[in-house]
């Protein structure tokens, strides 16, 4: 029985003392690997591997603007660092992710009917 409260007041210790992560605010969030990391290569290439295995336009056209927003969290992070130099390279990312969501979003349109583009982004 002694056991069995020792276990529970872990239990109860861990759950009452993590943080809680959902409510981050918008200046919290940074976009992870920045271009001046020599990660970034593979962080790229691995979004661009998920976006190829990605099933249908609208599922693209939608983790292309996840993936867009955290070229933006990216250039935040830059900003803040006073990294200055790489802030062209996210910035020409952004806009081919842009266009790309764009091509996507126009696809699903063009192939679906009204309100479904709207509850696939959802």
């Amino acid at each position: 029985m002694n056991k069995f409260f020792t276990i529970l007041m872990v239990f109860v210790l861990i759950i009452g003392l993590s943080p809680v992560y959902a409510q981050e605010t918008e200046d919290e969030k940074t976009g992870g690997v920045t271009p001046d990391s020599t990660l970034y290569g593979l962080d790229r290439a691995v979004e661009r591997l998920s976006l190829l295995l990605t099933i249908g336009k609208a599922a693209k056209a939608k983790k292309g603007l996840e993936q867009a927003r955290e070229r933006v969290l990216e250039a935040r992070q830059l900003v803040k660092e006073g990294n200055l130099e790489q802030l062209e390279k996210i910035k020409e990312e952004h806009r081919k992710s842009i266009e790309k969501v764009k091509a996507n979003l126009d696809s699903v349109r063009e192939e679906s009917p009204e309100g479904a583009l709207e509850d696939e982004l959802e």
